[in-house]
């Protein structure tokens, strides 16, 4: 009896997520449009909805190097497409902090790298640090903590790829030195 209930209860609900499924769009006598999964006549058809947007997050906490480069270092831009199938834009990021030729001091060694703008949806990003990557997960976070880093000059950029990790933009390369805190 209780396999029976079961099977009568998951029934119920295919049929609810089937017709949960279509949304209904109309406009009322006064000019306003209403959206239901209900069908306000009979014979209403669902709308056509675009795709929904979606994002996830490849977001890698840290900084410290892991992985190596990717076989694959392609700096093309050829047709590109999102995963529903849409054109992804190329993003150029840009580096404001640290600034070029930026003298940074501090026992913890570590160098916070700030974008100007975040990146658009779809569009993910790998930190470079004397040419060797820095997140082995691409992430969308337009900040990036870069770890143990020795004194001296070093170089960072950073790459917009897609979800193939296709290439999509570079920023400019920016030169900072490390150097050991002044003592007082």
């Amino acid at each position: 009896m209780r396999i029976l209930r079961l099977a009568v209860a998951l029934l119920s609900m295919l049929a609810f997520a089937a017709q949960a499924d279509d949304v209904y769009r109309w406009v009322d006598k006064d000019g306003v449009v209403h959206y239901s999964d209900n069908p306000p006549t009979p014979d209403s058809k669902p709308a056509e909805l675009p795709p929904l947007q979606t994002f996830s997050s490849g977001a890698v906490a840290g900084g410290q190097p892991i992985g190596a480069p990717s076989s694959s270092d392609d700096r093309g831009n050829g047709d590109l497409t999102a995963p529903d199938g849409t054109p992804t834009p190329p993003f150029t990021p840009k580096i404001v902090s640290p600034a070029a030729n930026d003298t940074i001091r501090g026992a913890e060694r570590q160098v916070t790298v700030v974008l100007g703008t975040p990146p658009p949806i779809g569009v993910s990003l790998t930190y470079f640090l004397d040419g060797k990557p820095m997140n082995l997960t691409p992430t969308t976070s337009s900040t990036f903590l870069l770890n143990g880093i020795d004194r001296g000059e070093h170089q960072v950029y950073v790459k917009a790829v897609d979800q193939n990790r296709k290439t999509l933009g570079q920023s400019e390369t920016v030169t900072f030195f490390m150097k050991p805190p002044i003592a007082r």
